[in-house]
Parts: C-alpha cells; structure tokens; sequence
C-alpha cells in the first residue's frame, strides 16, 4: 500500500516538472519568435526607408533636368527671337528700339484706318441718298439693313436681306402681299444683302429666259416664297 502511494507520488513529481519543462521551453520558442518578428519588421521598415530615399533622390534629380531642360529652350527661343529681331532691323537698316517704334505706329494707322472704313461704311448705310427711293422692274423701292431699319421695322439681330421701302399698289408685288418694311432675304438661290443683289439676280432670270423669280420674303407673320414675274426686255 504505501509503495502504491510512494510510486503516485514519484511520477506526480514527475509530471509537475515535465509540465513547469515544457512551459519555460514554450516561453523560450515564444520569445524567439517575437524577437525574429521584431527583427523581420526591422528589417522591412529599413529597407522601405532606404527605397524612399532612393525614389525621392531619383525624383528630384529627373526634376531638376527637367527644370533645366524647360530652361535651357527658354533660352535658346529668346536668343533666335532675338537675332530674328536684330537680323531684321538690320537689313532695314536700323536698329531694334527704331524698328519697334516703326511696327507699333504702322500697327496704330492700320487700326485708325479700319476704324474709318467701318464708321464711312455705317454712314453710308444710314445715309437715306444710298438707298433705291424708286420702285424697280418688280414694282418695288429697296434699301440695305443698317442698325436703324432694323430698329424701325422690328427687325431682329440675326435678321439679313434687304428692306422693301414701298410698293407701287398697282404692281404684282402689292398684289401677292408684300409691304413696306418687309425682308427679302433670298431671291432664287442666292441670298441677298443689297438692292444690287436684288437687281443682278432678276438679270440673271431674265438672261436665262425665266419668266418669274421666286424670292424669300419675310414679315411680322414669319417666312414665306412669293414668285414675281420677271418682264423680258
């Protein structure tokens, strides 16, 4: 009985220190792994830092040509505007100042003269002696868009054609509606922004041996084609 007891005990014992054994051995792999863990992620934090640095020194030094090669054209385009500038002044004969001085004064009378034109050619819309006051083969007295017809006839901005002034009452045109102040814009297949326009293109019917032109007229009611006939002289 009590070597039954005393054989207990004994391998208790030793279970107790196979167990306390296996624990600290445990503890041991436990920590070695967390050190190389610990080392690993060392390792892979310097090594991401030194690519860092390697990448951003690659960066700079690709910008830096960059810089210097954005640079460099710069310079060389102000240098050949500039002997562009020199060699034409002195083919003239002058220097560069006196040559800017010559293009910056041929720039002003050329922007004064299309200044002048463009104001001689509104006056002349506006003038009541450049309009066609008598009535034409078609029964009708013709004038050019300006700014102040259009305002007088309701007319609006994108509108373009010519301006009926009046219509002989006896004549086809009176007949087949048109009125003071209404737009011809077309007359066959030509569009028309003149009383001449008006004029050439009847010739042009009546050389082809045509008896009626059809124009586009327009009025407070929209669009609409009216055929005039066309008298062979």
């Amino acid at each position: 009985m009590v070597a039954g007891v005393a054989v207990v005990l004994w391998l208790a014992v030793r279970l107790q220190r196979h167990a306390t054994l296996m624990t600290l051995q445990a503890e041991e792999v436990k920590a070695a792994l967390e050190g190389r863990h610990r080392a690993m992620l060392g390792d892979l934090h310097a090594g991401l830092a030194q690519q860092t640095d390697r990448l951003n020194a690659a960066q700079g030094a690709a910008s830096d040509r960059l810089r210097s090669g954005v640079a460099e054209e710069l310079r060389q385009a102000r240098e050949a505007v500039h002997k562009l500038e020199l060699a034409v002044a002195a083919s003239l004969g002058e220097n560069r100042e006196a040559l800017i001085a010559k293009l910056t004064e041929a720039t002003r009378t050329l922007n004064a003269t299309i200044e002048k034109r463009d104001a001689d050619r509104l006056a002349s819309a506006d003038n009541p002696s450049s309009r066609s006051t008598e009535p034409d083969a078609l029964g009708m007295s013709l004038m050019p868009l300006n700014p102040a017809l259009r305002q007088q006839y309701e007319l609006g901005s994108n509108a373009n054609g010519v301006v009926v002034g009046s219509v002989d009452p006896d004549s086809e045109a009176a007949r087949k509606g048109i009125n003071e102040g209404d737009l011809i814009k077309r007359v066959g297949s030509q569009n028309v922004r003149a009383p001449s326009d008006v004029a050439r293109a009847v010739e042009d019917a009546r050389k082809a041996g045509r008896d009626s032109v059809l124009m586009l007229v327009q009025n407070g009611q929209g669009d609409r084609f009216v055929a005039l006939k066309v008298t062979q002289g």
